[in-house]
C-alpha cells in the first residue's frame, strides 16, 4: 500500500538519516524539493521507512547497577570476612576465584549462585542464611513464651516459622532461593523455595554442583533436570527427586507455567562408606 508521507514523518525521516549517516537514502526515497511544500514530497512505502528514532535501544554507559539483593548480600559477605579477619586476597585464593571477581561479589555488581553462596559461607565459617538479607514480615520464632519455658537451646530457638511473603531471598539470575526456618542454628539441613525461571539448558553455562545432597519436591509447573550422568528427566508437580549435590547439576524450567520446587540442601558430616550392595552389581 502507498501512502503519501506527511511534512512531519519527511522531517522525522530526515533526522533519522542524517544522524545515521545515510544522505543517499535520502535521494534515492525521491526527496528533492522543499519539504515545506506539501506538494513536492515523494511516494513512498510505508513498509520500507527507517524505524523512528525512539525505537532505537538506548546505548548503555558506565558501570552496572547492583540490584537490591546483590548489594546486600555483598554487603553481608564483606562484613563477615572482616569479622573473621580475612583479606579480599585470601579468600579469593580459598575460593580459588579471581580477586576481581570476589571484589564485584562484595560490590553486589554480579548475581551469586547456591553454589558461590555455600563455598562462602563454609570458608567464612557461618550460616548460608547469614548472608542474605530478610525479606518480608517479622518471624514468630521469637515471640513471648510462657516464663516457665525454656525457649533457647545449642541451637538458638526450638522452632521457626516462616509465613508466605517472609524468608531470605537470594536471586542468581538463573533461580531465585527464598530460605526458610533460618533462625534455627546448626540445622542439620537447609529448605527453601526455588522459583525457576530460565527454560534454555544452552543458556545455563556450567552445570552447579555443591557439597552434600539435595531433595526436590515440584510444587507447581514442570521442572526439568539435567545432570552430567544421567539424561535429562522432567517432574511434574508432586513428583520429586533426591540426589548427589556434587554431581554437576541443573534446573531447567519446562513449559509455559510458573515452576516452584521445595529444596531442601543437606550437607555430608561424614565421607560415606565404599557401596556394598547387590543392587549396583549390575
Amino acid at each position: 500500500m502507498i501512502e503519501t508521507l506527511s511534512h512531519m514523518e519527511i522531517k522525522l525521516e530526515l533526522v533519522y538519516m542524517v544522524k545515521k549517516g545515510n544522505f543517499r537514502d535520502f535521494a534515492s526515497a525521491g526527496f528533492t524539493g522543499d519539504a515545506n511544500d506539501r506538494e513536492t514530497l515523494p511516494q513512498v512505502e510505508i513498509s520500507t521507512m527507517p524505524k523512528p528514532l525512539n525505537d532505537e535501544q538506548p546505548k548503555r554507559s558506565g558501570k552496572p547497577k547492583p540490584t537490591p539483593s546483590q548489594a546486600r548480600i555483598g554487603r553481608a559477605i564483606r562484613h563477615r570476612r572482616v569479622e573473621v579477619g580475612l583479606s579480599l586476597a585470601a579468600l579469593a585464593k580459598q575460593l580459588g576465584v579471581a580477586l576481581s571477581t570476589l571484589s564485584k561479589l562484595e560490590n553486589g555488581l554480579v548475581a551469586i549462585t547456591f553454589e558461590r553462596l555455600e563455598a562462602i559461607s563454609r570458608f567464612l565459617q557461618c550460616e548460608m542464611a547469614d548472608l542474605i538479607s530478610d525479606e518480608g514480615g517479622t518471624s514468630e520464632t521469637n515471640r513471648a513464651a510462657p516464663a516457665d519455658i525454656d525457649v533457647k537451646s545449642p541451637f538458638g530457638n526450638r522452632r521457626s516459622i516462616t509465613r508466605a511473603g517472609e524468608g531470605k531471598v537470594m536471586d542468581s539470575g538463573l533461580y531465585t532461593l527464598t530460605f526458610l526456618s533460618t533462625e534455627i542454628l546448626n540445622r542439620a539441613c537447609q529448605p527453601a523455595i526455588a522459583e525457576v525461571s530460565l527454560d534454555n539448558i544452552a543458556e545455563y553455562g556450567p552445570f552447579t554442583r555443591h557439597a552434600g545432597e539435595e531433595f526436590n519436591f515440584v510444587i507447581s509447573g514442570t521442572l526439568e533436570f539435567h545432570s552430567e550422568v544421567y539424561a535429562p528427566v522432567r517432574l511434574e508437580k508432586g513428583d520429586s527427586i533426591y540426589f548427589d549435590a556434587e554431581m554437576g547439576h541443573a534446573h531447567i524450567k519446562a513449559g509455559d507455567q510458573p515452576c516452584h520446587v521445595l529444596a531442601v540442601f543437606i550437607p555430608r558430616s561424614h565421607q560415606p562408606p565404599p557401596v556394598d550392595d547387590a543392587r549396583f552389581e549390575h
